[in-house]
């Protein structure tokens, strides 16, 4: 998995000029705007095993979701 970088901003101004500077310095950069970081984390599981050849039951999504918000609460 690659590195995620989680901020919050006063407003969307702010949000789009530090975007800006992450597009200009990153060779493959994705973002991801939400309140929610549960939905976001998800999101990337799902893209992920969207990439795998197999299909994955939901019980093992939902173990590494809890297994990566235990690891961003530390």
């Amino acid at each position: 998995m690659s590195e995620i970088l989680i901020a919050r901003f006063k407003n969307k101004r702010e949000a789009d000029a530090a975007t800006k500077l992450i597009k200009d310095r990153s060779t493959a950069p994705k973002l991801l705007r939400g309140s929610n970081l549960e939905d976001m984390l998800l999101g990337e599981l799902i893209t992920k095993a969207m990439k795998e050849k197999r299909s994955l039951p939901i019980k093992i999504l939902k173990k590494q979701l809890g297994a990566q918000i235990k690891a961003l609460k530390k």
